[in-house]
């Protein structure tokens, strides 16, 4: 979904690490 990722990125989660 749309929820922040735990990376630390602060991206959304489709953007997590590098994905």
């Amino acid at each position: 979904p749309n929820d922040p990722c735990p990376c630390g990125s602060g991206k959304k989660f489709k953007k997590c690490c590098g994905r």
